[in-house]
């Protein structure tokens, strides 16, 4: 998730799906769960990997 602007009361994402969101400062924390920074590089990784893998497989079915 990338907060792309906070106002006085809402908190504006964009999902890693594309998807994009706003909620209430006050609801962030309930709607989503904490992780620390070394955990956030590993789900970073498996999902370039996974973007990786993606891309080979099309190449390899030309």
């Amino acid at each position: 998730m990338v907060i792309t602007r906070i106002t006085e009361h809402s908190v504006f994402f964009r999902r890693m799906d594309g998807r994009s969101g706003r909620v209430r400062i006050g609801e962030l924390n309930c709607l989503f769960e904490h992780i620390d920074h070394q955990e956030y590089r590993k789900i970073l990784a498996d999902t370039e990997q996974e973007k990786h893998l993606k891309k080979l497989r099309a190449i390899k079915r030309k």
